[in-house]
């Protein structure tokens, strides 16, 4: 009997949060029948980090589980759509070059439930599933696909039949869904049922193409609208690029092996000509799904699934973000790189909606907000690459709504300072408004402004 390796590592391409680190290895002990203990000052996320030189490794501190001496997390982006995280058992640093060998969970997690419009379908994730499952099948991996809903008590007890659909379709090719409320729904044992499924919804509102399904001896076609607005002729409706490719990869896996045709799809063959890299056209070549009327072109995967994140703006931000959360500085919104949208957070701990628009004008926002209550004072960071310090001088510019309709509104005792946050630095020097910086050696360097107690951190050995 082959021994456990005795170390995890955890690979993300989102900032981690605590309590959905747990969660996972929860799961994780659960399906190998071990035991997790937390020590009495809970669990932690700390970056490894000695003589002001970040490893680019962060360890989870406060957890034990049986054997397991390391539980290691490594900030990664992928190749092309990408789950939120991935967990091997082993005893060396994963390799991007050997893909999905010992992963044994590839996960998308989500605190949203179906009726919010950010998830309007469990299909919006569909397709980093379809193409998890395509690096897997490569390396003979058998990594489990997980989707987890990191918020139960949000979940809806009924969901729509569009959702509860597309959830069979999942459950059908193997996912596994963790936190929603849909143990009862069916996996779909034959085509027909999937089809007559699907066809006696109702309608959806006048204007809109439904989702149907007609099978002929030789062909099966499903209409869906791609395109995002129609007439626009790109591939840019995200809820439908993942159903349609989701019914599809089902269809497959029930023994359809004739051709697949996707009708009243909008899109235009300029579109897909200027088209490289997108992932439905990625989906549509794993799964072997046309277009009607359009030719669409044999894409080559990439060759690994992911890559270690060494360069990206956001590596320097969620490092600060994940210091201060160590140190309990309060965050009061993120949103590195462009990435989820993200919440604010008032004064009383409420989460408020951040508007797109105000009077017409977009608000911009900033990558991370936090304070810092011993100096009443609020940070508002802009997270750029090094040789890009320019632009971040004129994106901090640009917070003057979110200043005023927000913070100023609910933390009205605090001054404000709007900073920059560099990544990949070249310079043992800081320019001007720059807070924070991440050189590519690793090396750490701040400014005045930055909290003594964080600079206080930094300084420390955490290793």
């Amino acid at each position: 009997m082959s021994m456990r390796p005795d170390k995890l590592w955890i690979l993300f391409e989102e900032r981690p949060k605590e309590e959905v680190i747990l969660n996972i290895l929860n799961i994780y002990s659960q399906k190998n029948n071990l035991e997790i203990k937390i020590e009495n000052n809970g669990i932690k996320i700390v970056p490894i980090i000695k003589n002001k030189t970040f490893r680019f490794q962060y360890q989870l501190r406060g957890l034990k589980i049986n054997d397991i001496k390391e539980i290691n997390l490594l900030l990664v982006s992928g190749n092309t759509s990408f789950v939120d995280f991935l967990l091997y058992e082993k005893v060396e640093m994963p390799k991007d070059i050997d893909n999905l060998i010992d992963c044994v969970f590839g996960i998308e997690e989500t605190k949203t439930d179906s009726g919010e419009s950010r998830n309007t379908a469990a299909g919006q994730r569909a397709t980093k599933f379809i193409i998890l499952d395509h690096y897997a099948e490569k390396n003979s991996s058998k990594t489990e696909k997980i989707m987890l809903y990191n918020n139960t008590e949000k979940q809806r007890e009924n969901d729509t039949d569009s959702v509860r659909f597309i959830k069979s379709c999942m459950k059908t090719i193997g996912i596994k869904f963790i936190g929603d409320r849909s143990a009862s729904y069916k996996v779909f044992k034959s085509i027909n049922e999937l089809i007559e499924d699907k066809n006696s919804m109702r309608q959806p509102p006048k204007g809109n193409t439904p989702i149907r399904i007609t099978k002929l001896s030789k062909k099966i076609s499903i209409s869906g609208t791609l395109s995002k607005p129609k007439e626009k002729g790109n591939i840019g409706h995200d809820p439908n690029q993942g159903q349609l490719t989701i019914i599809s990869k089902c269809l497959r896996k029930l023994g359809w092996t004739k051709e697949i045709e996707l009708t009243d799809h909008c899109v235009k063959q300029e579109y897909v000509n200027n088209s490289k890299g997108n992932k439905f056209i990625f989906s549509a070549s794993i799964i072997d799904i046309k277009l009607e009327n359009i030719s669409l072109p044999k894409l080559e995967m990439p060759q690994n699934y992911w890559r270690y994140e060494m360069r990206g703006e956001k590596i320097a931000t969620i490092l600060l973000h994940t210091v201060c959360n160590y140190l309990k500085f309060k965050s009061i919104y993120e949103n590195h790189a462009g990435a989820e949208r993200g919440y604010f957070y008032d004064n009383n701990e409420n989460i408020v909606t951040i508007a797109k628009k105000h009077n017409g004008k977009n608000i911009n926002l900033p990558d991370y907000i936090f304070l810092d209550d011993e100096k009443k004072c609020i940070h508002i960071c802009e997270g750029e690459m090094f040789q890009n310090y320019q632009k971040g001088i004129e994106q901090i510019d640009g917070f003057d709504l979110i200043s005023n309709l927000y913070i100023k509104k609910y933390y009205r005792n605090y001054s404000i300072e709007r900073s920059i946050i560099l990544s990949n630095g070249e310079s043992n020097s800081l320019k001007d408004k720059v807070l924070f910086q991440l050189n590519s050696n690793g090396k750490i360097l701040y400014s005045n402004s930055l909290p003594s107690k964080i600079a206080q951190y930094i300084n420390e050995n955490h290793n």
